[in-house]
């Protein structure tokens, strides 16, 4: 009995190591983009640029973007990756600063940024990740104070 009971505990941690393995879920709040060999599919656009989208709103080829909040398959990590992003608007913030001001005048100075992904998939494209991007905008808004 004892042999039993090991056997199925070990099968049931094999099924949810391997469901782990193959399955991702896509929350509300996220859209993800699938990878296969680190490339991602191109999904098709219209003359604008923007996604081609039918009557009721949804993508017609979302290439390699899951749009949709629900659980989704794919193949193990070697060959398929997930990148998931948030559809939300982010906050940067910058450290404080001194300035002085062209009448010699102190200015203490600190900047916020909002931004939002619009484009998942030229942001994958472009930069992979969210450190890589506010690591970009965070260079903007330093070039940015220099002009105030």
């Amino acid at each position: 009995m004892k042999n039993h009971l090991t056997l199925l505990i070990g099968i049931v941690v094999v099924v949810v190591l391997v469901t782990f393995m193959v399955t991702f879920q896509v929350r509300y709040d996220e859209v993800a983009v699938l990878t296969t060999f680190e490339q991602a599919k191109e999904p098709k656009r219209d003359d604008s640029g923007a996604i081609l989208r039918s009557a009721d709103g949804k993508p017609v080829d979302p290439g390699s973007l899951k749009l949709e909040p629900r659980l989704y398959f794919k193949a193990p990590y070697p060959i398929q990756r997930v990148y998931k992003y948030s559809k939300k608007i982010q906050m940067l913030e910058d450290r404080v600063e001194e300035i002085v001001t062209a009448d010699s005048k102190p200015v203490i100075m600190k900047m916020y940024l909002a931004w939002r992904i619009e484009d998942p998939h030229a942001f994958f494209r472009s930069l992979k990740d969210i450190p890589k991007a506010e690591k970009q905008l965070t260079e903007l808004l330093r070039n940015a104070r220099g002009e105030v």
